[in-house]
């Protein structure tokens, strides 16, 4: 993705799910994910702080909602 993992892989951790496989339909309705593509930002705790919807987000959007999110920051929500 964007080789964000590449660049931020020490700091964040990445999981792809397969929303069409049993576990990831489960992930899907416990998360309230309606559109593919999604991404979640998650917190140390689980909790999301951050939805991206559908549609391609630019990189630089996703690294300071990251940034944000590792420095404890809050990260504005649009979906």
């Amino acid at each position: 993705m964007h080789g964000l993992e590449r660049e931020w892989g020490k700091k964040v951790q990445f999981f792809h799910v397969d929303f069409r496989s049993p576990p990831g339909k489960e992930l899907g309705r416990r998360f309230h994910i309606e559109h593919l593509p999604a991404l979640l930002l998650l917190d140390g705790a689980g909790q999301v702080q951050a939805k991206l919807g559908m549609g391609l987000h630019l990189r630089e959007e996703i690294e300071t909602r990251l940034a944000r999110l590792i420095e404890g920051r809050k990260i504005e929500n649009r979906e």
